[in-house]
Formats: C-alpha cells, sequence, structure tokens
C-alpha cells in the first residue's frame, strides 16, 4: 500500500488491527506492508520460509512435542489399601523388608 510519507508509521507500528512489518520511502510516498494476525491470539497467520523450513526438517517440534507437559492431581483415584497414607516410617527401614 502507497502512502503518503508520515512519522509515526515505522516498523512494528499497529494500523487497523495489523502490525508493520516493512517501510519503503521513495520521495515523498511510504510503500508499506504488514503480516497478517490472527486476532484471536496475535501470532503471524504465515510462517516465514525459515520457520517452515525447520518444521519440515524437524516435525516433533512443528507438534510441540519438545515442550513439557504439567499436570494437577484434583483427587485419588482410589482409596489406599497398602497401609497408612500418613506414615512416617519409610518402607526400607520397616520390620521384615530385605534391607533390615
Amino acid at each position: 500500500m502507497v502512502v503518503p510519507m508520515i512519522q509515526s508509521l515505522r516498523p512494528g507500528a499497529e494500523v487497523n488491527g495489523q502490525r508493520l512489518n516493512q517501510v519503503r520511502l521513495n520521495n515523498d510516498d511510504m510503500a508499506i506492508t504488514w503480516q497478517p494476525r490472527n486476532k484471536a491470539n496475535g501470532q503471524p497467520l504465515q510462517k516465514s520460509p525459515i520457520q517452515r523450513q525447520i518444521e519440515n526438517a524437524f516435525p516433533e517440534l512443528a507438534s510441540g512435542l519438545h515442550l513439557p507437559r504439567f499436570a494437577r492431581v484434583e483427587a485419588p483415584s482410589e482409596d489406599v489399601s497398602g497401609g497408612d497414607i500418613a506414615d512416617s516410617i519409610p518402607p526400607t527401614l520397616c520390620r521384615g523388608s530385605p534391607a533390615a
């Protein structure tokens, strides 16, 4: 898009909900380009060529398998039947164990 020169239009500026990624000056005119973004999370809709090459070479990166997964235990699934859950003696020090 070609517009008259405006000083506040710089790469990285938000214009009409889009982020400018290139501004070229030609005499008194500015040619601006922007990268389309997802309105929900702000991520780019198109990936850069190097990002596409990396994801083709390493599909586990594209699928997110390298990221840790965290979980939270809400409640135990069943009652404890192996003894007292709050026993202060570790199992290796109990009588009758092979270590004793």
